[in-house]
């Protein structure tokens, strides 16, 4: 029988036996590294849309009207690309005028007038319910469509106008606020039409991090297994996580998406020459930024959710294991859940399903996840 080295708690049970024999095999190597994900992988929920709905919801924008407007439509994009029966152009365009009250009555004010009391009244006007949907529809949108590239402009970086240090204050301060919020859909919903129509968009509200991953991050650690987030979101927000989630992982080895600072300012760009750490861009960074510090040798393990970290659950030979965090996305990643299924109980299965219950923020010992809103369990979304 295999040595355990982490509790198993509610871990799928042949997850768990393949971790365990994974550390066994791999344990006090120098050489050995294990790469997750972090967006509802290490995580449950995503820690980059909780902080946009926490910075709309206390306006934490530095950025003028106009500033705020060019970021929207900046950038080598097709901003004619149609949303509803208009353009993201003409979605900017509200999403600018909405902001533009928003910033006269309070963003641009001194902190000392900034009192709550203020902060309720302008979150009942139609002006922020406008720009909380529409900027919501936004960052969706675009996010499905457009693709970052280093050195180009990147349209919701929103954050932007901040020095790196208030920004990851922020970050602080929104962990603590959004782990206190129920697993829900929330809905939000347009005052007005204006150029794009009425908009209703959602968001999965809440955060929570699991013990059971807690304890897997510190089992590799504790047995000489090196352990190295890569994450789409911004790089200061996964070192907020880190350090408020005290995951023990320096900061060389967080690897996510950067950005240029002028006299210490955040801009509203990607890098150049950094990492776009989603899809091949994974496996980039990990064949580029970490395999060359363990002697070019393949990590053992990797840990992810989504099509953004299919790439690298598949583009490594001599990987051991890859664990998928069933978020039931109707995607390529049902790829990976039918080999899962498929060499289930077998001592050399490449793949696991990890299974969570998404309306308690936790995970599942089964291969299945509850949704939010749903009645009962499924391996494959329906």
């Amino acid at each position: 029988m295999t040595q355990t080295y982490f509790n198993q708690n509610n871990w799928e049970p042949f997850a768990y036996r393949r971790l365990n024999q994974v550390i066994d095999k791999n344990k006090n190597n120098q050489d050995s590294f294990v790469v997750f994900d972090f967006d509802n992988t290490s995580i449950i929920m995503d820690i980059e849309d909780n902080y946009m709905i926490y910075a709309i919801d206390n306006l934490l924008y530095h950025l003028s009207a106009e500033e705020f407007h060019k970021m929207l439509l900046s950038g080598p994009f097709n901003f004619d690309f149609p949303f509803n029966n208009a353009t993201v152009k003409d979605l900017a365009d509200d999403i600018a005028q909405a902001y533009t009250y928003l910033y006269d009555h309070y963003i641009k004010l001194p902190e000392s007038e900034k009192t709550h009391l203020l902060l309720e009244e302008i979150r009942q006007t139609p002006e922020f319910q406008d720009f909380k949907a529409k900027y919501r529809a936004y960052y969706v949108t675009v996010g499905k469509n457009f693709k970052r590239q280093p050195g180009h402009e990147w349209v919701s970086y929103h954050f932007s106008g901040q020095t790196r240090e208030e920004y990851y204050q922020n970050c602080l301060k929104m962990f603590s606020a959004m782990e206190k919020h129920p697993f829900e859909v929330k809905e939000f919903t347009s005052a007005t039409a204006g150029k794009a129509g009425k908009v209703t968009a959602r968001f999965n509200s809440g955060l929570h991090f699991p013990q059971e991953t807690r304890d897997l991050y510190r089992a590799f650690q504790d047995n000489g297994i090196a352990v190295y987030i890569i994450s789409a979101s911004p790089v200061d927000l996964v070192y907020a996580a880190s350090e408020y989630f005290k995951l023990n992982v320096d900061r060389e080895h967080i690897i996510a998406m950067e950005y240029p600072t002028v006299d210490g300012v955040i801009q509203p760009a990607v890098l150049v020459d950094s990492f776009v750490t989603k899809g091949i861009g994974k496996t980039e960074a990990i064949q580029q930024g970490i395999m060359p510090n363990h002697n070019n040798q393949d990590p053992i393990a990797v840990f992810g959710d989504s099509t953004g970290d299919y790439n690298m659950m598949f583009d490594f030979d001599n990987l051991q294991l890859a664990v998928l965090f069933n978020v039931l996305s109707d995607d390529q990643t049902q790829e990976i859940v039918d080999q899962a299924i498929q060499s289930y109980g077998n001592d050399d299965a490449r793949y696991v399903l990890q299974g969570r219950n998404e309306q308690l923020g936790r995970l599942q010992p089964s291969q299945g996840t509850l949704a939010i809103g749903a009645t009962e369990s499924t391996i494959k979304p329906k």
